[in-house]
C-alpha cells in the first residue's frame, strides 16, 4: 500500500475557496450552485464551524477525485 499524500495548508485553502460548504458565524451551509444554500449544521461557535467546513470540502474534495479515478 502507498503512502498517502500529505496536505499542505496551502492545499487546504485552496479546498475551502473552492468549496460548496462555508459556514456564517456558527451556522454550516452549502451552496446549491443555483443562489440558494441549505443550512447542514449548527456548531456550538464559529472556531468549531471554521474546523468542520475545512472537513466537509476536504471530504467532498476527496470524493470528487475518487470518482474520476
Amino acid at each position: 500500500m502507498s503512502e498517502p499524500a500529505s496536505v499542505s495548508m496551502e492545499y487546504i485553502k485552496m479546498v475551502n475557496k473552492e468549496g460548496s460548504f462555508f459556514n456564517e458565524n456558527n451556522v454550516i451551509k452549502r451552496d446549491l450552485q443555483n443562489g440558494k444554500s441549505e443550512i447542514i449544521a449548527l456548531c456550538i461557535n464559529k472556531r468549531v464551524a471554521d474546523a468542520m467546513v475545512s472537513g466537509l470540502n476536504l471530504l467532498d474534495d476527496n470524493q470528487r477525485r475518487w470518482e474520476l479515478e
